[in-house]
């Protein structure tokens, strides 16, 4: 697949993006276990429509974040979900924490909570970034419950009590 053009406003919110992965990791360094979840992953490769140089996506921005997020769980459409996973898979073959859930976010987020309960007690970063109005406000609901029911880690670490949800989607201009 084409690598995904984007314009200057995409690339200045992926930066910001990237400066809040970067201080919420190392807010929650003391814990062993960061959770990093994208409802609209997008393409593995993207590029700027004014210059045509590569612009890093919201992933691979979370993948290169220090301390790592060591769960990390995207949600993108069937088709491209498998591409996704491909290319991340080719590029970080060491991560094993990657999960790619195909098919619409409002449908899958039940079973990544699912799959997740056993760490909900760890910090959580979750970006929504639609391009429309996709997102449901029961999906909304459903991360905010899954912080709320929290259980805290047995041995003596931090509660991992941090938990942002990122809406940065700036207006779409054409």
């Amino acid at each position: 697949m084409a690598p995904r053009p984007w314009r200057w406003w995409t690339e200045h919110k992926l930066q910001i993006l990237q400066k809040y992965l970067q201080a919420f990791a190392k807010a929650s360094m003391k814990v062993p276990e960061r959770i990093y979840l994208d409802l609209f992953a997008g393409q593995a490769e993207n590029i700027s429509k004014e210059t045509g140089r590569e612009i890093l996506g919201s992933v691979h921005r979370a993948l290169n974040t220090e301390p790592p997020f060591t769960r990390i769980a995207l949600f993108e459409l069937p088709a491209k979900a498998k591409q996704l996973e491909q290319a991340l898979r080719a590029q970080y073959p060491r991560r094993r924490d990657i999960k790619v859930y195909p098919g619409d976010c409002n449908d899958t987020i039940s079973q990544a909570m699912a799959d997740l309960a056993s760490v909900r007690w760890a910090p959580t970063f979750a970006f929504v970034d639609q391009h429309d109005n996709e997102i449901k406000w029961v999906t909304l609901e459903k991360l905010a419950r899954f912080r709320k029911r929290k259980q805290r880690p047995r041995c003596g670490s931090s509660s991992g009590r941090a938990s942002t949800v990122a809406d940065l989607n700036y207006a779409r201009r054409r």
